[in-house]
């Protein structure tokens, strides 16, 4: 699939982008929250840093952290969804037990 943003604005298209990726982000939230997963990274989203904000609030109330990754010279980010740290030595998020 060609990723190259196109010259004009499509505002379709970008909605229909941001509901999806919105809705990813949302999963990997759940997913996390289940505890089926430690952590899910949702890469590639063109919206990560303006869906950091919602994604976090959502997190925080289920005793989970968001942290972006973004891209040198890309717009956009991966966002990884992870457990919270609550101080405990080993429950950083990657911790061996």
């Amino acid at each position: 699939m060609d990723d190259q943003v196109p010259d004009r604005f499509d505002a379709r298209l970008t909605s229909s982008t941001l509901e999806h990726e919105l809705r990813l982000v949302g999963e990997a939230v759940d997913a996390v929250a289940s505890g089926r997963f430690p952590s899910v990274t949702v890469a590639g989203l063109k919206f990560g840093d303006e869906l950091l904000p919602l994604a976090r609030a959502r997190a925080a109330g289920l005793g989970l952290q968001v942290r972006p990754l973004f891209h040198a010279g890309e717009h956009g980010s991966d966002l990884i969804v992870e457990r919270a740290s609550d101080g405990r030595p080993g429950d950083a998020p990657g911790a061996q037990r």
